[in-house]
């Protein structure tokens, strides 16, 4: 692939004609709404939800309870996985079920699109299937990277039905469809390509003649991700630089939607991962930056962490806006949280890349490097700016100085959201204070030889719980290496984490637990058709109809075509219920937990609450070599710059390069644009 600079000489007149992308400055509100938010956290017993996202998820989760209750009666299930009347359990005591889609490029966006798939209540397999109706009782959904991909297409087509939302509806004006058969950046002929290329940094342009707004790679990645996965796009008009192409998308409308307004879309939250110029020669463990540095979310309503070390959030609105200890200076900004820009920056995987060794890097026919030339050549008046993150206007400079790693910075550098290794979007479900009690975690990441997960990301899970402070998130016990996920097949079929807790019998007594159960769903296929390479961005229609079949099976199929699945799930999903209820578990859960659940015969799970009860139900093994206690985490051994303790596989065709080998960070030569002010 090979692209004409000279294509790109009119940028700086073409910018002038069109402003879509550009954010806009705007007076400030009087009313304090776009003022920062602190969250709280548990150790100080203050976490708090924003009271917006706590008033959506109460009318939401009225309707999630009415579904999960019609679900269960429509599979003929209630009396058989919970013992008493489920029709009078209070609202508060019913589950909140949350969805995580893991990163993993393409093959995770539809990897997650089957699972959506298989639990959607409006597809008639399937609902035949038993699974079809759960995606309608999800109360939160979460996505990273390649899952963010699959979440914002969900979000901004307003919940479509999973296969148009994919392949469209068979015409080339579909307001619908990934064009998943289209390159990311060598769409067409040669010209075609070329053209396109332009009028992506055209678009790019606009926004950076806009004011004090730096550019990097991440935002010409998030207008080509655009094209697929965002209304705007269809076969018909790809190549038409006049059309918006979800330039002026931005990312807080989507509580303007239909399916928001009427409490019907799960509440969404996307991750990314920093890169801090002032933590990053602490030993990296597993990933590109350390599971230490500050995890970041983006919701339609605010942006932040949980982090204890920051707990803030500002109105994902008025992100641009230029803060100083909590202090608007200037004008604030809206239009910097353009959805592409937000899925860009889950995804923004370009940092891994970054090494004096990529071949990607270096290799002038390679993409990344014929990115960063024509970057080069268009955008000359940014000195300094590292190019392989997402550059974002920081809101939190000044707040926090003595726990905050970037409280001196005032610009924000973000990436993939599975840059530290937690690359299934477990951390923001686990906030206490949002009560998820059955977490359904959808893996396809690709970190073994045959591209298949392998428990990486949530031993990472587990690590980075332990580095936080004790309480700070609700994690069950799980497993601390890939061997045990490998040596007990965790990672090729259904498991569930978190069974433990409860007893079995609770003859009346009413057990509360913050500790969410979790319903591990891996990409494990043994036919291969879903378990393709990260770095394989085309899929034909015919492909990407195998891909999603495919996909929905190994959610309606459980373990090994079990024709109780339904049941199995469902009392998973009832577990906490129960609980709540002091009922005793029915015999038919009795069963499938055998069956299902990952037993502990030592206690653990980071530092969340400790399992106890039925240990040893599980139908792993049970000796304690492979169940030892949490590890605590490596913080001295430089060794972690280039392995990692619990690797027991290869990492050929990993999900996202967050667990590839690399040098240490003074090995890495920074990709900067370190051309002079103009």
């Amino acid at each position: 692939m090979r692209f004409d600079l000279l294509s790109l000489t009119a940028l700086g007149a073409a910018a002038a004609t069109s402003a879509s992308y550009a954010p806009s400055y705007v007076a400030c509100p009087k009313d304090g709404s776009a003022h920062l938010r602190s969250a709280g956290t548990p150790a100080e017993g203050n976490q708090a939800l924003n009271p917006a996202e706590a008033a959506y998820v109460a009318k939401r989760q009225v309707k999630a309870s009415a579904a999960f209750k019609k679900w269960l009666k429509h599979n003929d299930l209630t009396s058989k996985v919970y013992s008493g009347n489920l029709d009078k359990v209070k609202e508060d005591n019913l589950p909140t079920i949350a969805l995580g889609v893991s990163g993993g490029g393409t093959r995770a966006a539809l990897y997650g699109a089957g699972v959506l798939n298989a639990l959607d209540g409006r597809n008639y397999t399937s609902v035949q299937k038993g699974t079809g109706g759960l995606l309608q009782a999800t109360t939160y959904i979460s996505g990273l990277s390649g899952g963010s991909w699959l979440l914002s297409s969900f979000i901004f087509n307003d919940m479509p039905e999973i296969y148009p939302m994919v392949l469209g509806d068979g015409t080339n004006s579909s307001a619908l469809g990934w064009e998943l058969e289209k390159d990311l950046f060598a769409p067409g002929t040669t010209d075609e390509a070329s053209a396109y290329l332009a009028t992506l940094f055209t678009d790019v342009a606009t926004k950076k003649a806009a004011g004090d707004f730096n550019v990097t790679l991440t935002d010409i990645w998030a207008r080509a991700l655009s094209y697929h996965f965002l209304p705007g796009t269809n076969s018909d008009n790809f190549f038409d630089a006049t059309a918006d192409h979800a330039s002026s998308l931005s990312f807080s409308s989507a509580t303007k939607l239909k399916s928001w307004r009427d409490h019907s879309l799960p509440f969404p939250i996307i991750l990314a991962d920093a890169y801090s110029v002032n933590n990053n020669d602490t030993p990296i463990d597993i990933g590109i930056t350390p599971l230490s540095a500050t995890v970041y979310e983006f919701s339609p309503i605010e942006f932040g962490s949980y982090d204890p070390q920051l707990a803030t959030f500002f109105p994902t609105e008025y992100l641009g806006s230029e803060l100083s200890k909590g202090k608007h200076v200037g004008q604030c900004v809206k239009g910097f949280d353009n959805a592409g820009f937000v899925l860009g920056t889950s995804s923004m995987l370009f940092r891994a890349y970054n090494l004096s060794s990529s071949v990607e890097w270096t290799n002038s026919a390679s993409s990344i490097n014929q990115l960063v030339t024509l970057y080069e050549a268009s955008f000359t008046s940014q000195p300094n700016q590292q190019l392989d993150i997402s550059a974002i206007p920081s809101p939190f400079e000044g707040v926090h100085r003595n726990t905050y790693e970037d409280s001196d910075q005032t610009q924000l550098r973000l990436m993939d959201g599975g840059m530290n290794g937690e690359v299934v979007p477990i951390y923001p479900l686990a906030v206490k204070k949002r009560g998820v009690d059955v977490l359904i975690a959808a893996d396809a990441t690709a970190d073994s030889a045959t591209q298949s997960p392998n428990g990486d990301s949530l031993v990472a899970t587990l690590e980075r719980a332990a580095l936080l402070p004790e309480g700070t998130l609700s994690l069950p016990a799980l497993p601390n290496s890939t061997t045990i996920f490998i040596e007990e097949g965790l990672n090729t079929r259904p498991t569930f984490f978190g069974c433990d807790v409860i007893p079995a019998s609770l003859h009346g007594k009413k057990t509360f637990t913050e500790t969410p159960l979790i319903v591990y769903l891996p990409n494990d296929d043994p036919t291969g058709v879903t378990n393709t390479s990260t770095s394989q961005l085309v899929y034909p229609d015919t492909e990407a109809i195998s891909f999603l079949d495919t996909a929905s099976a190994i959610v309606y199929n459980g373990w090994d075509n079990d024709a109780e699945w339904s049941t199995c799930l469902a009392c998973a999903l009832v577990e906490r219920t129960r609980g709540k209820e002091g009922l005793d578990r029915t015999r038919a859960c009795g069963r499938c937990f055998k069956t299902y659940c990952w037993g502990q015969s030592t206690e653990g799970g980071g530092n969340g609450e400790t399992g106890h009860g039925d240990h040893g139900h599980g139908h792993s093994t049970t000796t304690s070599k492979h169940h030892s206690a949490t590890p605590k985490p490596t913080t001295t051994s430089k060794s972690h710059h280039s392995t990692s303790t619990h690797h027991t596989t290869t990492t050929k065709g990993r999900s996202t390069p967050t667990r590839i080998t690399v040098p240490a960070p003074h090995k890495t030569h920074h990709l900067v644009c370190t051309e002079e002010e103009d």
